[in-house]
């Protein structure tokens, strides 16, 4: 059985929606971010930030450069990634 939040949602998504979500001044929630950096991204797909920028290097993982320094992830393309993943896609490893 997995954890729960006090209102009932699992953990894995209270997490995912607070990676999203920021608090505004009046206490409103503001609009979700799209763009994440790659420790939230990490955080979001439960993996570390190591693996993140290597699946972003490969490829695997769509980059977001809205200059030549910074590095952004689009949630919609992490979301893809866990829809690959579930769908039995391929691993990602290598073949010989």
């Amino acid at each position: 059985m997995s954890a729960k939040d006090p209102k009932g949602v699992p953990a894995s998504k209270a997490i995912a929606r607070t990676l999203v979500t920021k608090q505004g001044k009046s206490g409103d929630a503001i609009a979700a971010k799209r763009l994440l950096k790659s420790k939230d991204a990490a955080q979001y797909l439960a993996i570390s930030e190591r693996k993140m920028w290597e699946l972003g290097n490969r490829g695997v993982i769509p980059v977001v450069r809205p200059d030549h320094r910074m590095v952004r992830f689009d949630v919609a393309d992490l979301d893809a990634f866990i829809a690959r993943k579930k769908k039995g896609g391929p691993s990602g490893k290598r073949t010989r």
